[in-house]
């Protein structure tokens, strides 16, 4: 019984772990076809069928076209370092105890957009 009182929010602390702000990379074709695609790195604040708003990493919102937007991907938000390593029976003291339920996402290879390179020629 108690597990079943449990467990809603056991699978709810899942969701509670996306952010308010996305991360994004959206790479951006430039006027000149010569040059490679310029990347926009931020959170993305809204899109809509016009445009897309970020707010980008210095804290400038920048508005770009979608007729300009070649190709855009989610980036992972890096983690946080741990600022000692006590532990109490094998968890984090600095971790929350939500962090301690939800289970940790497998590392992915990073994106190139993400890194702030347009992705090789297609």
């Amino acid at each position: 019984m108690i597990a079943a009182m449990l467990a809603p929010f056991v699978i709810g602390a899942i969701f509670l772990r996306a952010p308010v702000l996305p991360a994004i990379a959206i790479e951006v074709r430039t006027e000149d076809a010569s040059q490679p695609p310029r990347i926009v790195r931020g959170h993305v604040i809204t899109v809509d069928d016009r445009m897309t708003t970020v707010l980008d990493t210095t804290g400038t919102v920048q508005f770009v076209l979608n007729e300009q937007v070649v190709s855009k991907t989610l980036c992972q938000e890096p983690g946080d370092a741990p600022t000692s390593i006590i532990d109490v029976h094998g968890w984090l003291v600095e971790q929350t105890s939500l962090e301690w339920i939800a289970p940790a996402r497998d590392p992915q290879s990073p994106d190139p957009r993400c890194q702030g390179r347009p992705v090789a020629a297609r």
